[in-house]
């Protein structure tokens, strides 16, 4: 593959990384929460997803997204109801009283097997990415290329935007933590996780 092709496709994907999603709100919340570690871990696991769908599309695998509705449909609706669990989950931490203060400490309750898994779990479950990779990568892969080669080239340039972006913000969570678990804020944070959770849940859900 050219430099050319690389380039391009690293513009298209930085805006896609840049712009705020679940994956951002769940490690955000997750680093804030749990420490800096498993925020990173949440964000290795969104990583791995990419290097997935990346390969699902330079194999034709996530063809089977757009040829089949059945398959397309099973997978909408399981990335939906994640996502509702993930909302009401922050739901209930919303609601949950007493607050604490802020200058207890945050019991680590989150394993980082779990951290990792619910990155990757987040990626995976969102057929719009599997439709993005697949309609994306041929705009940039050579008929000559090799498609497997090609594919992970790709979903590497966004995995490194993804780690800088995704590490930077469990990074600086990590260093702000003792402002964001102030109880308003707190608060706040799990307000705005439940309604980007449930909003983005019942948008994929609704999705045609």
């Amino acid at each position: 593959m050219g430099l050319d092709a690389v380039g391009a496709f690293a513009l298209v994907a930085a805006v896609v990384t840049l712009t705020p999603g679940v994956d951002t709100v769940l490690v955000l919340s997750t680093a804030t929460r749990h420490g800096a570690r498993h925020g990173l871990l949440t964000s290795l696991g969104t990583i791995s997803g990419l290097y997935c769908w990346g390969l699902a599309a330079a194999t034709g695998a996530s063809a089977v997204l757009t040829a089949s509705t059945g398959a397309y449909t099973a997978l909408r609706i399981a990335g939906a109801a994640y996502l509702f669990w993930l909302g009401l989950r922050a739901l209930r931490s919303l609601l949950r009283t007493p607050t604490p203060s802020p200058a207890d400490p945050v019991p680590a309750v989150l394993s980082r097997r779990r951290a990792y898994l619910q990155g990757l779990l987040t990626n995976l479950l969102n057929p719009k990415i599997g439709v993005f990779y697949l309609s994306l990568f041929p705009q940039f892969v050579p008929a000559d290329a090799a498609a497997l080669p090609a594919g992970l080239l790709l979903a590497s340039v966004h995995a490194v935007q993804g780690a800088v972006f995704l590490g930077g913000i469990s990074l600086l969570a990590h260093r702000a933590g003792a402002w964001l678990r102030r109880p308003r804020v707190a608060r706040g944070l799990d307000g705005v996780c439940a309604a980007v959770f449930l909003g983005f849940g019942a948008r994929l859900a609704l999705s045609p």
